[in-house]
């Protein structure tokens, strides 16, 4: 048996990664003592710094994490100035077009708008008033043009909310809310040249989901099964009800309403389990030497990524995936911290943002947390043993993982959710081979989409999963002390972690010491 050994040494990325995101935090918060070019100069002065001292070893390979957390700095700084935009002081008569699905919210309908300028276009939250005689609003779905006459506000927070909503706006790319009344606006022919590319193609995927949306709800029975299952095969959430959003949160479920990592890696095993049959057909044998089965996964997942609007945090499972797949054809060990601070790398320097999105903290919390406690849960019971009970393995297995990411996450749950939820262990056990059993069902059945027949069954059977799981989650959540209510300080959360952190090191030197057999 392997010990759960840990050396340091070994994950170079790693270190690299803490620098680097240390570096960003910096450049958030001294914006308005270091611009982004006083970091660049702090970066050229220390490579200088690492190539002159390139015989003292210890001060050279200071000088280059110093030049790593300033370019973190850089890259911050650079990014927060991105998020002040001016707006119009007076409403303005524009032209927009609708990147989301009109929702109807009470006495308005919510909507993503593209509003046109001179240098491309702004992204803006919009809330139009129903007009209840001619019901216009009826008519407009996404990728429609509309001229509509409306001021422009930047986000703002919510009345006695300890949530930075107007921030989070920011970071996701609206820069701007708009309130428009029913006589304001008119439907309208307006190109789409100013759209960027990628854009007009994530529109137009849109267009097309809507119809499988449409055509979903045509087939499967009961709104809150509809609503999970459109939330986690295409991520659209519009018709979760509060009270479905509730049960999931207190549960400790609410990870499977959201598409993530656990999502896509179902769907990439199942997808890589189809592609390993290339090497048994003697015509496309020769392609699987090539690692062409591999290639073609990364392709499909990346299809599915623009089939649910590019959400961030698909991107990022997506992005850990392609990570994970190249460092496999390398023959590396694809499944390291190495390979996690990698992916953390390319994600923040593509998108500095991303450090204070939510969904990636938990993210990689989670990771990060099953990388190191799993060899020390692993250690706990026989392998041997384990190996000759598929159950008893499958349960072992489940039950460290949902463990050791709680571990990572929990924390930052209570901090930004505000509670813990006591019977996650529980949850899991059911939701994870609901999810499991609910994914391949929806990928088996959108395969067999030329036959109606069986596309339609399969979807049937899928919905009674999704009741199953629905009813087993309210159930849960009406548990006494289901969810413990927590308030914890950034500060507490810190110090949370370094009791964590103490108690996975004298765990370690344990297991390392007396090993179970």
């Amino acid at each position: 048996m392997t010990k759960a050994k840990f050396n340091f040494e070994l994950y170079p990325l790693l270190k690299v990664a803490l620098f680097f995101i240390v570096g960003m935090i910096l450049g958030r918060y001294t914006t308005s003592l270091f611009s982004a070019f006083t970091w660049l100069i702090f970066v050229v002065g220390g490579l200088l710094l690492a190539l002159l001292a390139l015989k003292k070893p210890v001060v050279s390979l200071l000088g280059l994490f110093f030049a790593v957390l300033s370019m973190g700095g850089c890259l911050m700084a650079k990014s927060e100035k991105k998020l002040e935009t001016q707006l119009p002081t007076s409403p303005q008569l524009y032209n927009a077009v609708l990147l989301s699905e009109p929702v109807q919210r009470k006495k308005v309908i919510q909507v993503d708008l593209a509003i046109q300028t001179t240098n491309g276009y702004i992204k803006t939250k919009a809330s139009i008033l129903r007009d209840t005689l001619t019901q216009r609003y009826l008519t407009l779905h996404v990728g429609d043009g509309i001229q509509a006459y409306s001021a422009l506000t930047p986000p703002y927070n919510f009345v006695q909310s300890e949530f930075d909503y107007a921030r989070w706006l920011k970071q996701q790319g609206y820069l701007a809310e708009t309130f428009i009344y029913h006589q304001h606006w008119q439907k309208a022919a307006i190109s789409l040249g100013f759209l960027s590319v990628l854009d007009r193609t994530i529109l137009v995927i849109k267009c097309q989901k809507q119809r499988m949306v449409n055509s979903l709800k045509s087939i499967i029975t009961g709104n809150n099964n509809i609503a999970v299952l459109l939330a986690m095969g295409l991520g659209d959430k519009t018709l979760l009800t509060k009270d479905l959003k509730d049960d999931y949160s207190i549960s400790g479920a609410s990870h499977i309403l959201a598409i993530s990592g656990l999502h896509l890696s179902i769907i990439y095993i199942f997808l890589l389990s189809i592609f390993s049959f290339w090497k048994y057909l003697p015509l496309l044998r020769h392609l699987a030497r090539y690692r062409l089965p591999e290639c073609s996964v990364v392709l499909l997942i990346w299809a599915y990524v623009f089939l649910v609007d590019f959400s961030p945090s698909v991107v990022r499972s997506a992005t850990m995936l392609t990570i994970y797949t190249c460092v496999t054809l390398l023959n590396r060990n694809r499944f390291s911290l190495n390979t996690l601070a990698f992916t953390a790398l390319v994600l923040l320097v593509v998108r500095p943002q991303n450090l204070w999105d939510i969904g990636f903290q938990l993210s990689f919390s989670a990771v990060f947390a099953i990388l190191l406690f799993m060899p020390l849960f692993d250690e706990l019971v026989s392998q041997t043993w384990l190996q000759r009970h598929f159950v008893f393995r499958y349960l072992w297995s489940l039950a460290a993982v949902s463990v050791s990411a709680q571990l990572g996450t929990a924390p930052l749950v209570a901090y930004y959710f505000g509670g813990f939820s006591t019977y996650f262990l529980f949850t899991n056990f059911i939701v994870i081979p609901c999810t499991l059993l609910i994914l391949y069902g929806m990928v088996i059945a959108s395969l067999l989409l030329l036959l109606p027949k069986v596309h339609t069954f399969l979807f049937e059977c899928v919905a009674y999963i999704v009741d199953f799981m629905n009813t087993s989650i309210s159930w849960i959540a009406h548990l006494p002390y289901a969810r413990i209510a927590l308030h914890p300080t950034m500060l507490q959360v810190f110090l949370v972690y370094v009791v964590i952190a103490c108690v996975w090191f004298l765990a370690r030197i344990f297991v390392e010491r007396q090993p179970f057999k």
